[in-house]
């Protein structure tokens, strides 16, 4: 599951949430407890998706690049 949001919106915040932090997502699809395991970053913010082994991917615009936040079900 990818959720995305515009850093513009104030959703930034999603590339730097530290490694180690637990998340929970209380409704929907994606709804669980995740832990925060590593982060990527891409020097692009368009193309297709690189494969990660994640249960969650947190992703949002970083300067000219896109920051993803890789998480894992617990």
């Amino acid at each position: 599951m990818w959720l995305a949001g515009h850093n513009w919106c104030g959703y930034q915040w999603m590339a730097y949430v530290k490694t180690g932090t637990t998340i929970v997502v209380p409704t929907g699809p994606a709804a669980g407890t995740y832990v925060v395991y590593g982060h990527l970053r891409l020097n692009r913010q368009s193309g297709s998706l690189p494969s990660v082994s994640a249960d969650l991917v947190l992703q949002t615009c970083v300067g000219n690049g896109t920051g993803l936040t890789l998480l894992h079900r617990v």
